[in-house]
């Protein structure tokens, strides 16, 4: 992309998908306002980029921009910024971001597990969900990510195991297409129901079964089994 070549909003946020550093750099030389740009759901480029897995990227942009919001500060694991700020204002804990998000689900899916730890014991409420089309909280995060650790603590502080998501995807039916065992295992034991059913009427064990792990899918087919004794 030469110098000249100026770029919208739109290509700007396409360069950021990329993971093409050099030439989003180019293009905050030919216009700096970029760096404080959105995508039409009011995503700014630091969250853009961290969707899209790139954190160093996310990193570079953050020092670009005039002012990070909070769930900016959030995702991007600045815990003394973040920290200070819910001191100044509590209410803080419960805001989601510009596309639905619940904070504490961003600390979640983005692996700030110190930084989640400390908000739920703030009083960020566990058991609320994104308002967006996907209705992903913060233990759905924690499921997607594979992080114990955080579920645990959400599971303790009073997460429902089964509150569901979009198409009523549970918990449960995460960890059994992924085949994880040790968090089936966990969600049951804080009273996940193996046989709920997703909207399409598929069952954790359908699921795990199709996804190839059998052994997986037989244990929670005997976990239905057990309940109905």
């Amino acid at each position: 992309m030469p110098d000249t070549a100026a770029v919208s909003a739109d290509e700007f946020f396409c360069l950021i998908g990329s993971g093409d550093q050099p030439a989003v750099q180019q293009a905050l030389r030919r216009d700096p306002r970029l760096a404080d740009a959105r995508t039409a759901q009011g995503i700014p480029a630091t969250l853009w980029a961290l969707y899209h897995e790139r954190g160093d990227l996310a990193a570079w942009l953050a020092r670009q921009r005039s002012a990070l919001d909070f769930a900016e500060q959030i995702a991007l694991g600045h815990d003394a910024a973040v920290r200070a700020l819910v001191e100044a204002d509590p209410a803080l804990l419960q805001s989601r971001s510009a596309d639905g998000f619940t904070v504490l689900g961003l600390a979640v899916f983005f692996r700030q597990g110190a930084l989640a730890r400390w908000m739920i014991e703030q009083g960020a409420d566990v058991n609320a969900c994104a308002d967006n089309a996907m209705r992903v909280g913060p233990i759905h995060a924690a499921v997607a990510r594979g992080d114990l650790q955080t579920l645990q603590t959400l599971l303790d502080a009073g997460a429902d195991p089964d509150i569901p998501q979009a198409q009523q995807v549970r918990p449960i039916h995460a960890a059994a297409l992924a085949g994880n065992t040790v968090i089936a295992a966990l969600l049951h034991f804080h009273g996940a129901d193996p046989g709920l059913p997703n909207e399409q009427g598929d069952t954790p064990a359908t699921l795990a079964r199709r996804a190839g792990h059998e052994a997986l899918a037989l244990q929670l087919e005997r976990l239905v089994q057990a309940r109905t004794v």
